[in-house]
């Protein structure tokens, strides 16, 4: 089974030597988190979902929050959109081992605009 979230931050960043992006500038960055597990005995709370969307919060949360409302060039060398999105994901996937091993990380989707978005896929 899989579940997702869509959360929402607010980042500047800028891409050196692109003509369109080279200046500092902002988005309102949508993204989209999925996970699979399994889920068990569907006789209890617990064993119907794959895991709360709370604890999917928590998992999820200190990762976003330590880029919103920042530049993302104080944390990549060329923060593209890709390059984002792979970032998170590899922060998720560090932070599911450390909080919940039953639940894998399947997509980590990054929309920079309403029509433009990068996909980080297992």
């Amino acid at each position: 089974m899989i579940i997702g979230k869509q959360y929402t931050i607010h980042s500047a960043h800028y891409l050196p030597g692109h003509s369109d992006c080279g200046r500092m500038h902002g988005h309102t960055y949508k993204i989209d988190v999925r996970v699979s597990g399994p889920m068990g005995p569907m006789q209890t709370l617990a064993g119907s979902m794959v895991i709360d969307f709370k604890a999917l919060d928590k998992l999820v949360l200190p990762t976003l929050r330590q880029y919103d409302h920042k530049c993302l060039n104080d944390y990549m060398k060329f923060p593209t959109c890709e390059v984002f999105a792979a970032e998170l994901a590899r922060e998720i996937v560090r932070d599911i081992g450390v909080f919940e091993s039953e639940i894998c990380l399947e997509s980590v989707q990054v929309w920079e605009t309403d029509n433009a978005y990068a996909l980080w896929r297992r």
